[in-house]
């Protein structure tokens, strides 16, 4: 039987050769794509710091109803809302007792005051945020912990917003957030 070569650049390769070649790339293909990708594990605990912010603000919201339509006080937020266990923990955090601060500029303020004129920013307003901060309680965005990575590997936070709604926000945009109530015009 009469061995087939085809010309490369640099010579030539038997048929064998090429099949063997081409055997490789496509099984190298998703072994590097997978291996590009964020681990599942990652994927996971996001997911879980995301509902875990999630149930905190629901907590809040619950608070408020129950207490004349007021945000909790910032000293003791985790107790007046009474949120345990769990929930308290961001699982990227090393330090279990502080993983989710509370917005101190909203404390016992009425839930009335966050909007702004004919509602505007209100969704922008920040409740809690992933944080390191001493007592559970951030004053603006330096006591925000940015300790998630995005597809792009930008640092993310995990943030809940006044409206009850829950995201992951990049460390770049965190300043188009508020933490402080605007005063209504007159």
């Amino acid at each position: 039987m009469r061995r087939v070569e085809y010309p490369l650049l640099f010579g030539k390769i038997s048929v064998e050769a090429l099949i063997w070649i081409i055997v490789l790339v496509i099984i190298a293909i998703p072994i590097v794509k997978f291996l590009s990708l964020p681990s599942h594990a990652d994927s996971k605990r996001k997911t879980s710091c995301t509902s875990n912010q999630k149930q905190i603000a629901t907590a809040i919201m619950m608070y408020v109803q129950e207490n004349n339509e007021t945000l909790p006080p910032a000293e003791n937020w985790i107790k007046a809302v009474d949120v345990r266990g769990k929930i308290l923990n961001c699982p990227f955090s090393r330090d279990k007792d502080r993983s989710y601060a509370y917005n101190v500029n909203i404390s016992n303020v009425p839930y009335e005051k966050l909007y702004g004129d004919e509602g505007e920013e209100f969704f922008l307003t920040i409740f809690t945020a992933d944080s390191d901060a001493k007592n559970n309680i951030m004053r603006n965005e330096k006591d925000i912990t940015f300790r998630h990575k995005g597809k792009k590997k930008e640092r993310l936070a995990t943030v809940s917003f006044t409206d009850g709604h829950v995201a992951m926000v990049e460390a770049k945009k965190i300043t188009n957030f508020r933490f402080k109530i605007k005063d209504k015009k007159p």
